[in-house]
């Protein structure tokens, strides 16, 4: 999952996932078989993919289309408003999600994950009338929304600024600090008992993250493809003066998440001896 935010308000401009056979890329689908590393928004109609080139490059990434054929303007395009308007209360919103989060959904969604509707709950998760969301905060403040369709999609809620995503109560400031890569990998580190946070995506909230790392030992739980090591190595070097020690822990095995690890049998114990193999735990 690729994020890019418009540095001057953190508004999310694109959020990208990769292409699969069942998502091929629009852009160069037609001219290669198989999938490449492009991605594609399909919520604002955007892809970047490295093998066409268009009038804006989006670092090592690629290079930016308009799916509708338009020009690409010289910068990233930032969700279009038609009117100038209030900015909702994501605080209000927060108590009228969790408010709507019936047993059942919260239920389908913990089946999905292999859970708890506890910790469902936990994550101070809610219910918009489409989607499940999940609080991205600042600190204590809600600044926005990562909505969860029951199709698997994941976008986010229109004006919302990125956030770590943390749960109910906020980290408990004992032991170790274990860093996950979104909603789902949080929720299993809350079954292992973990003192844990999350970002919304692999290369966001490097200084959120590291106001809550400040002196504690630190483990950055990676996905296992490249962007999640990458980003784990980026977030690494950001907390190297900050956090008391920090380490980077893959999934073990060939599971490509935590999530996944957890399913398969992974425990709090196996996941300790991981981490002191690199050091104090």
């Amino acid at each position: 999952m690729l994020v890019l935010a418009d540095k001057r308000t953190g508004e999310i401009a694109f959020e990208g996932k990769r292409v699969s056979r069942a998502l091929p890329c629009p852009v160069c689908a037609h001219l290669h078989r198989t999938p490449s590393w492009c991605l594609v928004d399909t919520g604002r109609r955007l892809a970047i993919c490295p093998r066409v080139e268009s009038s804006r490059r989006i670092g090592d990434a690629g290079y930016l289309h308009n799916l509708d054929g338009s020009p690409v303007p010289p910068a990233i395009p930032v969700i279009a408003r038609p009117e100038r308007r209030e900015a909702p209360d994501m605080g209000w919103l927060q108590e009228r999600f969790v408010a709507a989060l019936t047993d059942a959904r919260a239920e389908e969604l913990a089946k999905r994950w292999n859970t708890s509707t506890a910790t469902v709950r936990a994550l101070g998760a809610g219910w918009d009338g489409g989607a499940w969301t999940f609080p991205m905060r600042h600190g204590t403040q809600v600044v926005g929304y990562r909505r969860r369709l029951p199709d698997g999609a994941k976008v986010c809620r229109t004006g919302s600024r990125l956030g770590l995503i943390v749960p109910v109560g906020g980290p408990r400031g004992v032991g170790s600090l274990f860093v996950t890569e979104g909603e789902s990998d949080l929720a299993a580190a809350i079954d292992l008992g973990l003192d844990a946070i999350a970002r919304p995506g692999c290369k966001v909230c490097e200084d959120l993250v590291a106001k809550v790392a400040r002196k504690r030992d630190t483990v950055i739980l990676a996905d296992a493809d490249e962007p999640g090591m990458a980003g784990a190595t980026s977030l690494r070097d950001h907390l190297l003066k900050i956090a008391r020690s920090v380490v980077i822990v893959r999934p073990p095995g060939r599971h490509k998440d935590l999530r996944e690890w957890v399913r398969a049998g992974g425990s709090r114990t196996a996941l300790r001896f991981v981490v002191k193999s690199m050091r104090g735990f």
